[in-house]
C-alpha cells in the first residue's frame, strides 16, 4: 500500500503537479492510545508502542523513508522468539526508500475514539474478562459494554503490539458499539503527530465525530480543519 501510494504520488508529481499545483496525502486511521494507568511506566511504554504501530507504521516510511526503528526492533525480537531466520517485517530496498520518502504534502488524520492501553498479564486479563462476561449475561447486559475489549495474538499486526486495549465505560456512548466520545484524545493525537512529524505540511482532520440516532442533530461537534 505504501509503495502504491508513493508510485501514484510520483506520477502526479512528474506529470501534473506543474500545471495543476495540487496537493496529495494519505489518510491514516487510528485511535488515540491512552495509558490505562498513567503512573505505570509499562502502560506508558505500551501506549507509545500502540501509537507507533497504528500511525508511524505508515507515516514514518512516507515522511522518513523507512519503518520506525521501534517497530523494526519489536518485530525482530518477536520473529527471533518464533524461531524465524529473519524479521516478519518486510524491508524496503534503497530504491524504494527514495521512492516513498517525502510523498505527503500534509498529514491527513482520521480519528474517532480512544482506547486505554495496558500490558497486564494475559492470563489475568482473560480470567477477568470471562468473569465480567458471566456477570453481564446474568444481569441481562450487553457483553459489548465490557471494559476489556481484546488482545490479539501473534503472528499478526495487532498481536505484534503486545498490548491490551480497553474502553472506559464512563466515556459518552455512541450508537456504534465500538465508539465513545473522547475529544481530548483527538487533541492528544494531534500533539503526538506534530511532535513526531514537525514538517508534516499541516494536519488536516478528514474524519471525526460520533454516531447518534437519526433524530438528533450533533450540535456539540463539528469537523475541524487544522493547517
Amino acid at each position: 500500500m505504501i509503495l502504491s501510494h508513493a508510485t501514484a504520488y510520483r506520477k502526479y508529481e512528474s506529470d501534473y503537479k506543474a500545471t495543476q499545483n495540487g496537493e496529495i496525502s494519505i489518510t491514516i486511521n487510528a485511535f488515540w492510545g491512552e495509558p490505562q494507568d498513567p503512573n505505570n511506566n509499562e502502560d506508558i511504554i505500551a501506549a507509545q508502542r500502540y501509537m507507533v504501530h497504528s500511525i508511524a507504521h505508515w507515516a514514518d516510511p512516507i515522511y522518513h523513508g523507512d519503518y520506525p526503528e521501534e517497530m523494526k526492533e519489536q518485530l525482530k525480537r518477536l520473529s527471533d522468539e518464533e524461531g524465524r531466520d529473519e524479521s516478519r517485517l518486510p524491508e524496503f530496498t534503497e530504491e524504494e526508500k527514495k521512492l516513498i520518502k517525502g510523498t505527503c504534502d500534509f498529514y491527513s488524520l482520521q480519528m474517532y475514539s480512544t482506547r486505554l492501553i495496558t500490558t497486564q498479564d494475559q492470563a489475568t486479563m482473560e480470567a477477568s474478562k470471562k468473569m465480567m462476561e458471566a456477570e453481564y449475561i446474568q444481569e441481562g447486559k450487553d457483553v459489548h459494554d465490557i471494559n476489556t475489549l481484546l488482545y490479539w495474538f501473534r503472528p499478526g499486526w495487532y498481536g505484534d503490539m503486545e498490548v491490551w486495549t480497553a474502553i472506559d465505560q464512563d466515556w459518552e456512548k455512541a450508537e456504534s458499539i465500538w465508539l465513545r466520545n473522547t475529544p481530548w484524545g483527538l487533541r492528544r493525537m494531534i500533539n503526538w503527530i506534530h511532535i513526531r512529524y514537525p514538517q508534516s505540511g499541516g494536519i488536516w482532520i478528514t474524519e471525526n465525530g460520533i454516531s447518534l440516532e437519526n433524530k438528533y442533530a450533533d450540535v456539540d461537534r463539528n469537523c475541524s480543519l487544522i493547517v
